[in-house]
């Protein structure tokens, strides 16, 4: 896989949650350092943390980055029939 292909995965599934390395690297730095609350603080460490990571280290995220795509992507297909077919209410889990 090309850092670029990983990369575009990784930016495409932060819209689907939060990313591998964040939920990682948020517990591990939150109980480090209890004193900081502020999330945009935490990210910024963690985008830090990301930039000095050799692409080796970051394999792992990029692979579970692409599982959690892959689940998106069928649970999107099981939504999309289910709204065709009208089995969706408007009080349904989906919405």
């Amino acid at each position: 896989m090309c850092l670029s292909a990983a990369v575009g995965w990784t930016r495409h599934c932060s819209s689907l949650g939060p990313s591998p390395i964040r939920e990682d690297f948020r517990k591990t730095y939150q109980q480090e350092n209890p004193s900081v609350k502020l999330m945009q603080e935490i990210g910024k460490a963690c985008g830090e943390k990301w930039n000095t990571m050799a692409f080796e280290e970051k394999v792992k995220y990029y692979d579970i980055a692409t599982e959690k795509r892959a689940e998106f992507e069928k649970a999107m297909i099981e939504y999309n029939k289910k709204k065709q077919s009208g089995e969706l209410s408007e009080e349904s889990d989906y919405d």
